[in-house]
């Protein structure tokens, strides 16, 4: 017979392993493997300004705005014009890259989609080629900004999502990749956390003729 006080540290303890296991499939649990049937993002994808928000102009928004917080913050915990002290004169703002600086807007998006996998290469204006291939309901940990983040990929009815959660703080990265009725993919970006207003930036692409 197991003494009442050990009983209860196992149940403590088992009830802490459902938990982290809970929590870690919880996430991708939203998300299914496969996309509904015929629908299909392979392709070529050329980027139509015209049909697409200014994300540069949303950016600079998000960026002023960590800046005045910034500036605000530095000014409520200076303690006078003559303290020298990096604590309350911190080093000129360095924006993360994922949050404050410019949106690059890929110019073509080429979408190769095969079963649970998709692979994603974005070309941005200077020819720079980023390629990502992705496996419908993975969790993984990836760079994001400065630090890491938590990964999540797959199907949430007709759009394939990648979403990206900091690790240790309140911010959060989602992508969408979907077509619209008129059969264009729209990339929807929307950030959101640590205390700054969301935003939602959509990126639209003509299919390129084979």
């Amino acid at each position: 017979m197991i003494p009442r006080h050990h009983a209860s540290v196992v149940l403590i303890l088992l009830c802490c392993v459902l938990m982290a296991t809970w929590t870690a499939t919880a996430i991708p649990r939203g998300l299914a493997e496969a996309p509904p049937k015929a629908v299909s993002l392979s392709g070529e994808w050329q980027f139509n300004p015209s049909l697409s928000d200014d994300a540069r102009k949303i950016m600079a928004q998000r960026t002023a705005y960590l800046h005045e917080r910034f500036e605000r913050e530095r000014r409520r915990h200076r303690r006078g014009p003559d303290v020298n002290d990096d604590l309350y004169n911190p080093a000129p703002f360095a924006p993360d890259k994922d949050f404050a600086q410019p949106f690059e807007v890929p110019v073509h998006i080429s979408v190769a989609q095969s079963g649970s996998h998709v692979l994603i290469k974005a070309t941005e204006a200077n020819g720079d080629v980023n390629s990502e291939d992705y496996e419908a309901g993975a969790k993984s940990v990836t760079s994001f900004g400065t630090g890491y983040a938590d990964r999540v990929t797959g199907w949430r009815d007709k759009a394939f999502i990648v979403s990206l959660r900091a690790a240790g703080e309140d911010r959060s990265k989602e992508e969408r990749y979907a077509l619209d009725g008129g059969g264009r993919l729209v990339v929807t970006t929307l950030f959101s956390g640590d205390g700054l207003p969301k935003s939602e930036i959509k990126i639209t692409y003509d299919r390129v003729a084979s």
